[in-house]
């Protein structure tokens, strides 16, 4: 049984840039198209459902902004649909570099105590999420993105925006819902000095290397001046000196 590319639900949970929810959205319709291809015992895709990813996926492009990226309808080959996929990687490769650099610059290095604080207070959230009674869409949500913070703990360098992301969608729950509103303040404000501070250091650690890459500069011996002038006079005389017959 084919499964439709895209759904509601998809559109739900979808990032703020336009060109970020594109990518998310594409990934998501690439991905069925090929598992209904599975359902092929030679897992051959149908070109009936390849019109459907290039249909939705131009229909994307156009909402969202994305240049390049045009379904040829009156084409009926699978030469239309590589060429369609070949326009979409250009576009989305371009895009993943483009956050891929803007993210860095939100990577801040926490030090080993800050990790273990925060994972302490990322548990108890996890606990009182899952022993309320708050809809399932929202807690599902919210534990997502605790999952995505737990990983972003593991790494060498931190996102500051999963962190500012759980923290949000914490604050708004605990808003939406009074009977966890105490309960779910308390860690997500621990979180939040936690990892407030971390960025303050992070910041002036920054800033002190551009300091002292800045006094390596001044404090750097000066080149050597060649004196030309001299070196042409010494260069005239030993030319003369080469004349002397002794």
């Amino acid at each position: 049984m084919s499964l439709p590319l895209l759904s509601r639900e998809d559109l739900a949970d979808l990032p703020d840039a336009d060109q970020e929810a594109f990518v998310q959205l594409e990934e998501i319709a690439r991905r069925r198209l090929y598992e209904n291809g599975e359902d092929d015992q030679n897992g051959h895709v149908y070109y009936p459902h390849m019109a459907e990813y290039m249909t939705r996926v131009s229909a994307l492009a156009e909402e969202f902004g994305v240049p390049g990226i045009q379904y040829n309808r009156s084409a009926t080959t699978e030469n239309e649909f590589n060429r369609f996929i070949h326009a979409v990687d250009f576009q989305t490769t371009q895009i993943n570099v483009r956050v891929a650099r803007e993210n860095a610059k939100s990577l801040v290095d926490f030090r080993d105590n800050s990790r273990t604080k925060i994972q302490h207070h990322l548990e108890q959230m996890k606990q009182i999420i899952i022993e309320s009674d708050i809809p399932e869409r929202r807690a599902r949500s919210l534990l997502d993105r605790i999952s995505d913070f737990e990983k972003e703990l593991a790494k060498r360098r931190v996102n500051i925006a999963v962190a500012m992301a759980v923290i949000a969608l914490s604050l708004a729950a605990a808003r939406d819902f009074q009977e966890i509103a105490t309960d779910l303040v308390r860690p997500t404000e621990a979180i939040t000095e936690v990892v407030s501070q971390e960025q303050v250091q992070h910041e002036e650690t920054t800033q002190l290397r551009v300091e002292l890459a800045k006094a390596k500069q001044l404090n750097a011996p000066p080149k050597a001046i060649t004196d030309q002038t001299t070196d042409r006079a010494k260069g005239a005389f030993d030319e003369l000196d080469d004349d002397v017959p002794f």
